[in-house]
C-alpha cells in the first residue's frame, strides 16, 4: 500500500514543489492550506506523516500539532515542521510542542526526499527509493 504524506501549506509554489518531489518518489500526496482543515483532515483520515508549516491561517502549525497530539484518538505519525522559523527558539518551540523534526525552508527536493525517508521509508513496501 502506497503510503501518505499530507502537506500542510498556505504558500502555493511551495505546496506544488512538495507535491512533485513526492509524488514523482511515488508517495500518494494530499493538501491542505490551513491548520483547521488539517487538524479536520487528519481526523478524519490519518495520513502517514505530515509537512506542516508555522505560520499558516486560522490555525497557526504549534497549535495544529498539540491539538493532534492531545487528542488520544490521532495515530502517533511523523510531523515535520517546514518553516522559515530557523532559530535555534523556533526550532526547540517546534519540537517542543510535539513536532518530529524540522527543516528550514527553503527546502530543496534532496532535503524533503532524505526527510520523508527517514521518517515513514519508501513510499510502498519493498522499494527502494
Amino acid at each position: 500500500m502506497t503510503k501518505t504524506v499530507l502537506i500542510v501549506e498556505d504558500n502555493a509554489l511551495n505546496r506544488r514543489l512538495f507535491h512533485e518531489v513526492l509524488s514523482d518518489a511515488g508517495y500518494l500526496v494530499l493538501e491542505v492550506v490551513d491548520g483547521e482543515s488539517a487538524i479536520e483532515h487528519c481526523l478524519a483520515a490519518p495520513p502517514d506523516l505530515m509537512l506542516l508549516d508555522l505560520g499558516l491561517p486560522r490555525l497557526a502549525g504549534f497549535e495544529v500539532v498539540r491539538r493532534l497530539r492531545a487528542n488520544p484518538d490521532f495515530p502517533r505519525i511523523p510531523i515535520i515542521a517546514v518553516s522559515a522559523f530557523v532559530s535555534g527558539s523556533d526550532v526547540q518551540a517546534a519540537l517542543e510542542s510535539g513536532c518530529d523534526d524540522h527543516a528550514p525552508k527553503p527546502l530543496r527536493p534532496e532535503e524533503l526526499r532524505r526527510l520523508v525517508l527517514r521518517h515513514i521509508g519508501p513510499a510502498t513496501p519493498g522499494s527502494e527509493d
